[in-house]
């Protein structure tokens, strides 16, 4: 063959593994947006049904309350025994151990026989829930670290899917065609066991997040790199061949992005966790969690109250344009979340937002919760992606439990505070003063941030 016609050898490796590493750039999104769904809907399938639960269970009003605000009170007192879990057990057990409690525990409510076992399977699987959570940012640092705000808005997005679809198809489509409440608990377990059969294919040929990674020298990091590289093919040289090629993507860098950024963080935090930084950012997922929940909690009622019949569409609204706000911030990636800018903006909006249930007329309530639909997505999205776009990596784990116990603190106690100005001034209209109050939390801690480069 003439030397001419001979294509070069960096261009045949370079055609060869990238289809591989694109194929698994897509699988390892879609893996963290189903581990997201399940994350919502094992438990958000259970307010539509309720009504049955607690005709068939026997619940009294306080037991029935407890079904449904046990999510929130779960994370904030378990988020940070779970950051310490993962950081003991280690990201990849701990991410198994999440997703078999879903499977096992949701699956289980099928035959809870009374109140208080139902009551102890929600909590097992709350807690399940909150494993996860805490975890899965390790997780999108380390596989892409040069996309996190683009990969963290489609991870969120894959929450409030979750959200959306158990809340409208458990009672009319899977109550319906089962014939029974307890059934629609084994059929949402269906995509959980999909998830658990995909992490398991999926963690042998990804990076897993180790810290004695994040903190091993470069000159360490180089000589094990060239040692792995002399090794002999084995039997699974397949999987290492595609953890190479992840490994050498721009995308999804393990080595190449994620040690710069470890070194990068000791030398200008040195090695002191961000105590500060940390309580701020759960303040801020805290105020767009918050904004969400009080409305969730309070406009079916508030409408019922003033006689009014589009509370529902008023809820529905606020539920889409979340997830309209997710996907938008998942293709914008990085542009808004390194922008101190576009979190002021939406703050002063949300301000405004809460400002316009009090000085407009009740008809504009459908547009105000649609306004506080994306403005809340926006916070808690663009706040975990900063958090994660300048955090040291061998911290993620506890800063992210530190956040979560705080952001849903806020969010189980600012509908409580609504609930509790209603019952002492008799209007009920104060219960959107804590929108005001988060909004205004949010924008003191905007202005306060700095703009990343």
């Amino acid at each position: 063959m003439d030397q001419t016609t001979v294509v070069p050898e960096d261009k045949t490796k370079n055609q060869a593994t990238e289809q591989p590493r694109r194929l698994l750039f897509i699988l390892l999104l879609v893996l963290l947006a189903l581990t997201g769904f399940n994350l919502r809907s094992v438990l958000l399938e259970t307010p539509p049904i309720l009504p049955l639960m607690k005709a068939d269970l026997g619940l009294n009003y306080t037991q029935t309350s407890l079904m449904t605000s046990v999510l929130p009170l779960v994370i904030a007192l378990g988020a940070i025994p779970c950051s310490f879990i993962s950081a003991r057990a280690g990201a990849k057990a701990t991410i198994f151990l999440s997703i078999i409690g879903e499977l096992f525990f949701s699956a289980a409510r099928t035959f809870a026989p009374n109140a208080n076992i139902m009551f102890l399977l929600m909590f097992a699987v709350s807690f399940s829930v909150t494993l996860g959570q805490t975890t899965l940012p390790l997780f999108i640092q380390t596989w892409f670290p040069n996309r996190i705000g683009q990969v963290t808005a489609i991870y969120s997005s894959g929450l409030m899917v979750g959200e959306i679809l158990s809340a409208s198809f458990t009672y009319p489509f899977l109550y319906n065609a089962l014939h029974g409440w307890r059934p629609t608990f084994i059929v949402w377990t269906i995509p959980v066991f999909i998830c658990f059969i995909a992490w398991i294919f999926l963690i042998r040929i990804a990076p897993v997040p180790q810290i004695s990674q994040f903190m091993a020298p470069q000159s360490e990091s180089s000589a094990q790199n060239k040692q792995n590289r002399n090794k002999k093919p084995s039997a699974s040289a397949p999987f290492e061949a595609s953890h190479l090629a992840l490994s050498s993507s721009s995308d999804l860098s393990a080595d190449a992005a994620i040690l710069p950024l470890a070194t990068e963080h000791a030398s200008a935090a040195g090695d002191r966790f961000p105590l500060g930084r940390t309580v701020e950012g759960g303040m801020l997922l805290g105020s767009g969690s918050a904004m969400f929940f009080i409305l969730s909690a309070w406009l079916p009622v508030y409408y019922q109250y003033v006689h009014r019949s589009d509370g529902i569409i008023a809820l529905s609204v606020l539920t889409v344009t979340q997830l309209i706000a997710g996907v938008f911030l998942s293709v914008t990636g990085e542009r808004f979340t390194s922008s101190k800018t576009i979190f002021v903006f939406v703050s002063v909006l949300s301000a405004l937002a809460g400002v316009g249930w009090y000085i407009l007329p009740v008809s504009f309530g459908v547009v105000l919760s649609g306004v506080f639909g994306m403005t809340s997505a926006a916070l808690f999205i663009m706040g975990q992606a900063r958090i994660l776009l300048k955090s040291p990596p061998k911290y993620i784990t506890r800063m992210n439990g530190v956040m979560l116990s705080i952001s849903y603190t806020i969010a189980f106690v600012s509908p409580l505070i609504g609930g509790i100005f209603w019952d002492a001034l008799k209007t009920p209209e104060v219960i959107f003063a804590p929108l005001i109050l988060v909004s205004l939390l949010a924008l003191f801690l905007s202005i306060r941030m700095k703009k990343l480069a």
